[in-house]
């Protein structure tokens, strides 16, 4: 595994950035050493995160995606995780003190998901309703738009 990095900045509209609310040291729970420290975000970072990703579903550059595109990026996402597995369960075994086997576990498991939801996306359709003559009424499914999370501490990854 290369050196792990010093500082991680969070990615906020296509850049890295530190975050509004300052450095989140991050700590080995084995040996109590210090790994490196995490931006910590602030409402401000997610306003703009959530602003930054309105303003591309709005653009039509990734809403106006053929849904079997999207999904070959989700897929893509897991298949990254799954190439760098060893090095991203090396780090999760550092940051939360798990054992080296459960860390890549669950980067198999997430990257699982990225290919359960990509392949979701060949699957959606529509549906038309007969009404009567006179009358045309059909469903269409589209992205609805952006959402922002909070996630766990040790659900990283899955």
């Amino acid at each position: 595994m290369s050196k792990l990095a010093a500082f991680w900045q969070n990615y906020i509209a296509g850049q890295w950035v530190d975050g509004g609310a300052g450095r989140i040291a991050v700590i080995n729970p084995a040996t109590g050493d210090h790994l490196a420290d995490q931006a910590a975000a602030d409402a401000a970072d997610v306003d703009r995160a959530v602003q930054a990703a309105r303003k591309l579903h709005l653009s039509g550059d990734w809403s106006g995606l053929r849904p079997v595109e999207r999904g070959r990026m989700v897929q893509a996402m897991g298949r990254y995780l799954l190439v760098h597995k060893d090095e991203i369960a090396l780090v999760l075994t550092l940051e939360q003190g798990k054992p080296l086997w459960e860390a890549r576990i669950e980067i198999e498991g997430a990257a699982r998901y990225f290919e359960y939801y990509g392949n979701q996306a060949e699957t959606v359709e529509g549906r038309s309703i007969p009404l009567g003559a006179g009358y045309f009424d059909f469903t269409i499914h589209e992205p609805y738009g952006v959402s922002a999370q909070i996630i766990p501490w040790n659900g990283v990854v899955a």
